[in-house]
């Protein structure tokens, strides 16, 4: 029971955190989105663009879908990201805090967050 509530607690502490992190990455996406869309790059090689994985589309109709479809994909990855990190630090950090009292819950909270981030990267 004492587990639940520590979870609970730990679950809605972090809440702002998160969601700003979540908020600013995610504006970071947008403006960058915004930026390729509205002032693309003028390349003179074509092959070096195909190295570099960039769309080759001659319309720019299409090189908008693309930079759309890359936008969706990783605004996905974002929020399922963050939002398993929350939930694993809220549960680290609950087992930190029945652990060792005041600092566990610090240090196991972050270790969650930290492991998370790096498996994800």
């Amino acid at each position: 029971m004492i587990t639940f509530q520590m979870f609970y607690v730990c679950l809605w502490s972090n809440c702002i955190g998160f969601l700003s992190d979540y908020t600013v990455t995610q504006l970071w996406l947008v403006c960058k989105f915004w930026y390729n869309c509205y002032y693309p790059k003028k390349k003179k090689n074509v092959a070096q663009d195909y190295l570099d994985g960039i769309c080759n589309n001659t319309n720019s109709s299409n090189a908008i879908a693309d930079a759309k479809n890359l936008l969706y994909v990783e605004s996905g990855k974002l929020i399922t990201i963050r939002f398993i990190g929350w939930i694993f630090s809220s549960m680290t950090a609950a087992a930190g805090g029945i652990l060792y009292p005041k600092f566990g819950t610090l240090l196991f909270g972050n270790l969650g967050d930290s492991m998370i981030s790096s498996m994800s990267d």
